[in-house]
Formats: C-alpha cells, sequence, structure tokens
C-alpha cells in the first residue's frame, strides 16, 4: 500500500507517531491508581461465575470484571441475584449484557450475508424498549454495569441515567459489537 500521502494526512491529523508504534507510555489511571484491568468474557452463569472466582483465587489474578455475553433476558431474578452477591462478595464488578437485538428476531436483514453490520443493533422500537427494559430490570436488581451493543440504547442508556430513571452510579460498557476501529472514531466516542 502506497502511503506516501496518507503520512502527511495522519500529521495534520495529529496522528503520525502512531505510525511509528513510538507510543508514550500513558500517565492515565482508573480511579484507583491502576493502569490496566482484567475483564473475563461470556461469563454466563451462576456456574460460570463461581469458576472464575476461584481460578482467579488459585492463580492470584486480579479479575476487575465479568461480562456476560447472552443477556439479561436468559437469567431469572433468582440467578441475577445470586451473580450480583458472589461476584460483589469477589469484588469483581458484574456486567450483564442488554438485549434484545436484530440477531435475535426474524430480521431477515440480519441473516443476509451482509447482515452482521445489524445483527447486534437494536432494531426498531419494540427491541429499543425491550433493551431499556432489561437494563431497567438489571438495575432493580442491584446490577450495576451493562454491556451495550446499539449506539441508540447507549444513548438512551446515558439520558434515562442523567434523569434518575436508572441508577447514577449505573455503567455502560460498550461491547466488542459495537466497534472502534480507528482514533478517530475513538475521539468521535
Amino acid at each position: 500500500m502506497n502511503r506516501s500521502g496518507s503520512d502527511g494526512a495522519l500529521a495534520q491529523l495529529g496522528l503520525e507517531q502512531l505510525r511509528s508504534n513510538g507510543l508514550p507510555s500513558s500517565g492515565k489511571t482508573f480511579p484507583d491508581g491502576e493502569q490496566y484491568r482484567v475483564e473475563i468474557a461470556s461469563v454466563e452463569d451462576e456456574l460460570c461465575l463461581s469458576t472464575v472466582i476461584e481460578a482467579a483465587a488459585e492463580y492470584e489474578v486480579p479479575v476487575c470484571r465479568v461480562s456476560q455475553g447472552s443477556g439479561v433476558t436468559l437469567l431469572d431474578d433468582t440467578e441475577i441475584d445470586r451473580m450480583v452477591h458472589a461476584a460483589a462478595q469477589a469484588g469483581i464488578e458484574l456486567s450483564l449484557f442488554a438485549r434484545p437485538n436484530a440477531s435475535w428476531t426474524d430480521s431477515a436483514m440480519s441473516r443476509a450475508p451482509a447482515g452482521a453490520v445489524i445483527a447486534a443493533s437494536a432494531h426498531g422500537l419494540d427491541e429499543l424498549t425491550g433493551a431499556l427494559d432489561e437494563i431497567k430490570r438489571a438495575a432493580d436488581l442491584g446490577v450495576r454495569s451493562v454491556l451495550i451493543a446499539d449506539l441508540g440504547v447507549l444513548s438512551a442508556f446515558g439520558q434515562l441515567r442523567e434523569s434518575g430513571w436508572l441508577p447514577f452510579d449505573m455503567k455502560a460498557k460498550t461491547s466488542v459489537m459495537l466497534p472502534t476501529a480507528n482514533p478517530l472514531a475513538a475521539a468521535s466516542w
């Protein structure tokens, strides 16, 4: 790939240092002063969570967050309650996925060859409100972190947290299915 022209463009955008991989160390930290976090993804239920907690203790790995990928919908209130308590006892943030999305419905588009681009999106008003209902249900059960894969759901989450409909201390984590694939996209976020 000929990059002779694009290097000048990167310099204009203030991104030329990314090309050389000469990135400086970041001085940014999490609120407790640490520079990194360990998250275990796809912790789908209480059995998986207890296994992660046991393994983290055995191997002395400081797991800070577990995220569940299937969705709040697939857990009953008792399961969520148990997961909230087990995670809290272990000092681990529990993040449950806000669903439904287009891949869960009869959306022909999400099943088309190029449909992967919409599969993780909340398709229409019904799925948007369904995801918000599940976020509210999780919040009411003590969950303080949700995994979101749709920009509209993320926007609504922020507004509803500001209004008090959702707890102010509730966090949203964006899913890898809501990708930020370049530095300018990250800056826009």
